[in-house]
């Protein structure tokens, strides 16, 4: 496994913890827009975030 590789699903478990409330959507969602929505140059805040989260549910 690559060090990218890896870091693409450390970033993946963080948002899905940090997100426990929405853990079943995220889970349910495909890996690559998991590690997109989950990239750290990707919407930094929790209010720009969440209207990805809730366009994709």
């Amino acid at each position: 496994m690559s060090k990218e590789q890896a870091n693409r699903l450390i970033q993946r478990y963080e948002l899905i913890v940090a997100n426990c409330d929405e853990q079943i959507l995220l889970e349910d969602l495909p890996v690559s827009l998991t590690y997109e929505i989950a990239r750290p140059s990707a919407e930094s805040t929790e209010p720009k975030r969440r209207p990805v989260l809730l366009f994709t549910g």
